[in-house]
C-alpha cells in the first residue's frame, strides 16, 4: 500500500472538451446510467429555471445529440458520450467552471436513485469504500473501481483518509475532476458527523499513469 505522503500531488487542470474530443467520446463502447444525469438536471432548474433548461437542450440539439432531460430514465442504460455533451451544453450556455461542476457532482449524489438505493444498505464511510466497486458498477458498464487504502479515527475531532483506484477507465479530464467531486458528495452522505471532506487525483491517465487514483479525506467534528 502507498503511502499518504507518496500520493499528494498536483492533480490534471479541468478544462471544458472540445466537440473533437467528444465525437471521439461518443464512439466509445462506455455505457452510464440515466441516473448519472440527475444531478445537472437539479442544478440547472434550481440555478436558471426552466428557461435555463431549454437553452441546455437546445444547445444539445445542435450539437447533433438532442438530450431532453426530463424524459431520461434513471435505470436505463446510455451512452457515456451523452454525459459529456451534457456537460459541454451547460458548462458553454451559462458560461459556468469548475465551482459549478463541482457542485453540480457533489449535490447529484443527493438525487441520485441509484445512490440513494445504496445507502440504504451502507452507512458508514468505510462500508461505502468497501463497497466502491458494487456502486460502480451500478453506474457504467466499463471500469473497476477499488479501495487501495482506509485509515479512520472514528470521534470528535477524528480524521481518515481513503484511496481509490479506478482501472480500465479514460474519458477526459473533465470527468476526472468530476469524479474526485462525486466522491467528495458520498463520503458527506454517509456521516453527518463529517466536519470537512476533500478528494484530489492524485494519478492519472491523462497524466500517462496506468490507472487513476484519488485521495479522500475528512475530519469529524
Amino acid at each position: 500500500m502507498e503511502t499518504l505522503a507518496i500520493m499528494e500531488k498536483k492533480s490534471i487542470k479541468f478544462y471544458i472538451p472540445s466537440l473533437e474530443e467528444i465525437k471521439k467520446i461518443m464512439k466509445m463502447p462506455i455505457k452510464v446510467r440515466g441516473s448519472a444525469f440527475e444531478g445537472e438536471l437539479e442544478y440547472i432548474l434550481k440555478k436558471k429555471g426552466e428557461k435555463g433548461l431549454k437553452a441546455v437542450e437546445k444547445k444539445t440539439e445542435e450539437l447533433g445529440y438532442p438530450i431532453k432531460y426530463k424524459e431520461i430514465q434513471d435505470t436505463k442504460w446510455y451512452p457515456v458520450g451523452l454525459k459529456m455533451i451534457s456537460d459541454y451544453a451547460y458548462l458553454t450556455v451559462f458560461n459556468w467552471g469548475e465551482k459549478e461542476i463541482a457542485e453540480i457532482a457533489e449535490s447529484s449524489t443527493k438525487v441520485s436513485f441509484i445512490v440513494r438505493l445504496f445507502m440504504r444498505h451502507f452507512l458508514s464511510v468505510e462500508q461505502i469504500f468497501r463497497a466502491s466497486a458494487r456502486l460502480w458498477s451500478r453506474y457504467f458498464n466499463t471500469g473497476l473501481l477499488e479501495i487501495v487504502d482506509f485509515h479512520n479515527v472514528e470521534k470528535r475531532g477524528g480524521h481518515g483518509y481513503g484511496i481509490l483506484r479506478l482501472k480500465n477507465f479514460k474519458l477526459h479530464p473533465l470527468h476526472c475532476f468530476y469524479l474526485s467531486h462525486f466522491f467528495i458528495g458520498i463520503a458527506k452522505l454517509t456521516d453527518p458527523r463529517l466536519k470537512e471532506v476533500k478528494a484530489e487525483e492524485t494519478k492519472c491517465m491523462f497524466r500517462g499513469d496506468d490507472y487513476h487514483e484519488y485521495l479522500l479525506k475528512w475530519t469529524y467534528k
